[in-house]
């Protein structure tokens, strides 16, 4: 509302000038378009224009059932008390059989590339750090992803576990989604947050009714 005041402000005075007033007029001119530039300038995604991307993992712990589906990951990034403040939006790394998210449909993207994503939730060649935005974990190569080898650092360095429903290629792994994390029962994917290796995202797969954290990314 205020943009749109102070624009017809700006119109009204150009209009209302008189012809020997040039040099006022397009100084407002300009103003004015200086400032629509800059409203249709506004960044749509934080991290990227800070040139990295925060990571965290959830203080909040759940059972398969209580994620409730990719949406409720995203939901719960969100609302946890561990997500810093002022960072904008989240969403859970975090995969399911029924394709609402997917990174990649063959191993690390290699068969089409960014193509195979699925509402993916890591950008392509971006630096990714801990929540203290200091300790890089590591930085994403073409297709979104990192093929694992040489990580900086773990996700936060705990041996805490946190659901993914991901292979260590990045593909989704076919039945430890805890049916789309909808269901108690079955099992679930996860990763551990001090490793450094495929680990992060396959560490191990364990019931559904067990409790444990989710990996969170900022967009």
């Amino acid at each position: 509302m205020r943009n749109a005041i102070f624009a017809a402000l700006l119109l009204n005075a150009c209009a209302n000038m008189s012809p020997n007033e040039p040099e006022i007029r397009a100084r407002l001119e300009i103003l004015l378009l200086l400032r629509s530039l800059s409203l249709a300038s506004t960044p749509a995604v934080i991290c990227r224009n800070q040139g990295y991307c925060i990571t965290f993992r959830t203080a909040a712990t759940y059972a398969g059932t209580g994620v409730l589906g990719t949406s409720g990951a995203d939901a719960k990034c969100n609302a946890d008390g561990n997500k810093p403040a002022n960072t904008g939006t989240y969403k859970a790394l975090i995969g399911d059989d029924a394709l609402n998210r997917r990174a990649c449909s063959s191993a690390n993207c290699g068969t089409s590339g960014a193509a195979e994503h699925i509402d993916w939730v890591l950008y392509a060649n971006t630096e990714y750090r801990r929540v203290n935005q200091t300790t890089v974990i590591f930085t994403t190569n073409a297709n979104g992803i990192y093929i694992f080898g040489g990580a900086v650092t773990g996700w936060d360095g705990t041996g805490s576990s946190y659901n993914t429903g991901l292979n260590g290629d990045w593909t989704t792994s076919g039945g430890n989604t805890c049916t789309s994390w909808t269901v108690g029962g079955g099992s679930g994917m996860q990763g551990v947050g001090n490793s450094v290796g495929v680990n992060m995202l396959a560490n191990s797969s364990i019931g559904c009714a067990s409790t444990v954290g989710l990996a969170c990314v900022q967009q």
